[in-house]
């Protein structure tokens, strides 16, 4: 909308130039002109109407701004008629003595106070694509680090023997603290842990305050009960025609980090409440001190705020082209 702003206040200029024009030489033709200006005035300010719907925030600036141009327009109009009916000598004192250039030092004021707001607004967008992508790297580190620790701690407890015991004890007790501690203070990310079979045998506090279930609502469930059913079908279904074989249920989600590792994908979680939102999920393989496949772990992080930032700049992109 900076653009569509400037391009308001050039019309106003516009039109100020094309009525002096008209005081000169007092010829109707001479409106053509100005009133064209006008018309692509009032295109530029209901483009600018519509740009400001797309990010609320500033709605009392494009008001002053609509005002005052009503405003100015106005003053056009009466210096029209004294020119008409008063001659060059009357409409060129309204011009030099009237609140004209007034308005038009305010609309560009307010217009320049817009567009730093506008200017505002896109540093926060830029600043919020960057967080998230931040974020999206953040996110495969602390996958790796909690499978780490979740082998780290199954290797320990192997090692539980009577001759180690104290030891194995002491070691256990630290990487399940550590392990603890970290899932706790993870309340921006939701992790999810599985058996083979997709049984949740962990939900943590992130998953709960995103989710809106307690852990012991989730417990024994398996994750498809927060995903949508027509997705899960859909990914089945690219799975099926890549793999050769039939992709269903809890399988979807797990197939290529059991293939691959890990994969990162977007899915749409369901709250409790039924409300849907974006997110980013990671799906690790979790294993045990002997390499074996044990189960698996999902991290998943909010991306609506990202989604809304992509959608906004797509939006002023397509505006100023």
């Amino acid at each position: 909308s900076i653009a569509a702003s400037e391009d308001v206040l050039e019309h106003v200029y516009a039109a100020e130039s094309a009525l002096r024009a008209y005081i000169i030489t007092g010829d109707q033709a001479g409106l053509k002109p100005f009133n064209k200006v006008l018309t692509e005035m009032n295109s530029g300010l209901a483009l600018l109407a519509r740009l400001e719907k797309d990010h609320p925030g500033d709605e009392q600036g494009l008001s002053r701004i609509s005002a005052l141009i009503s405003q100015r327009k106005a003053s056009f109009q009466d210096t029209i008629r004294l020119r008409s009916t008063g001659g060059f000598d009357s409409a060129r004192i309204k011009t030099l003595t009237g609140k004209g250039a007034a308005l038009t030092l305010e609309i560009e004021t307010e217009v320049k106070a817009q567009q730093e707001t506008e200017r505002a607004y896109l540093r926060t967008l830029e600043l919020e694509t960057r967080a998230a992508s931040m974020q999206r790297g953040g996110l495969l580190t602390i996958v790796f680090l909690l499978g780490f620790l979740l082998t780290a701690a199954a290797l320990v407890s192997a090692l539980y023997t009577a001759r180690r015991r104290r030891l194995a004890e002491e070691s256990l007790a630290d990487a399940n603290a550590h392990l603890q501690g970290l899932l706790d203070s993870a309340t921006q990310l939701s992790i999810i842990a599985t058996d083979l079979r997709g049984s949740i045998i962990l939900f943590n506090k992130g998953a709960e305050r995103m989710l809106g279930y307690a852990a012991g609502e989730m417990l024994g469930r398996t994750p498809e009960s927060i995903h949508l059913t027509a997705e899960m079908e859909k990914r089945g279904a690219e799975l099926g025609e890549m793999l050769g074989y039939p992709v269903r249920g809890f399988e979807v989600f797990v197939e290529t980090a059991r293939r691959a590792g890990f994969e990162n994908r977007e899915w749409t979680y369901v709250r409790k409440d039924g409300t849907k939102f974006p997110v980013e999920l990671t799906v690790t393989g979790i294993k045990n001190h002997a390499g074996k496949l044990t189960g698996f772990l999902g991290l998943a992080a909010d991306i609506s705020a990202r989604r809304k930032s992509q959608q906004q700049m797509r939006k002023l992109s397509a505006a100023v082209k």
